[in-house]
């Protein structure tokens, strides 16, 4: 994942990616910086569908921007749905 910017950081998405569900679905990628607290091994396999989110704002900022594609994996890469 790309490094955010540290004015960034404390506003975060703790993962970079997780499963498509109700809520904090598997697979959960964390952040470098949040793998120790956060992070699990695990696959990601074809015919999952994950969300891949940022949401990039500042601590006690007015505004902020949430960003997220869902991506089919499949057996020759990705598809974005």
């Amino acid at each position: 994942a790309w490094k955010i910017p540290d004015r960034f950081v404390d506003q975060r998405y703790t993962s970079v990616m997780h499963g498509v569900g109700m809520h904090g679905e598997t697979p959960f990628i964390a952040h470098a910086m949040d793998y120790e607290t956060y992070g699990r091994d695990g696959f990601v396999v074809p015919g999952m569908v994950v969300s891949v989110e940022s949401y990039i704002g500042e601590k006690g900022g007015r505004e902020g921007v949430k960003l997220e594609d869902e991506i089919l994996v499949t057996e020759t890469g990705t598809e974005l749905v």
